[in-house]
Order: C-alpha cells, then structure tokens, then sequence
C-alpha cells in the first residue's frame, strides 16, 4: 500500500479514493431512495387493491347469504 506523504504521490490517491467513495456512497443512497420509494408505492397500489376486494367479497358475500334451515321450515310451514 501506498504510505501518506510517500513519493509517489499516495497522498493524492488517498484524497481521490476517498472521494471516489464519497461519489459512491452518494449515489447508493439516492438508488436506495428510488427503491424505497417505488416499492412504497407499489405496498401502497397493493394494499389498496387488497382493501376493494376484501370489501367487494364482504358484499357480495352478505348478498348471497342463504337463510337457516329454521327460517326456511317456518316459512314453508313444516315447523
């Protein structure tokens, strides 16, 4: 590895790698904020459309509820 202060300058590479990093980590967390974002509006689209089926089957469910056994044998006067 290169020392500090070294003649051949890895001072300067230090410096410019540090950077580098400094660009790199800079640039992951904007990724990682794009990804957090998309998928955040993708759990959002999908919760959503979780929420209107569950209530389309809850009514279509109260729709087609049949009535007991009890209420079908008064009704047709078997009881």
């Amino acid at each position: 590895m290169f020392q500090k202060n070294s003649s051949l300058g890895g001072d300067c590479m230090f410096k410019t790698l540090k950077e580098m990093k400094y660009q790199d980590d800079i640039e992951f967390k904007k990724f990682s904020n794009q990804v957090s974002y998309q998928l955040k509006k993708f759990e959002n689209a999908n919760d959503n459309k979780m929420k209107k089926l569950n209530n389309e089957r809850k009514l279509n469910k109260k729709g087609k509820q049949q009535p007991s056994l009890w209420d079908n044998a008064i009704k047709n006067g078997k009881f």
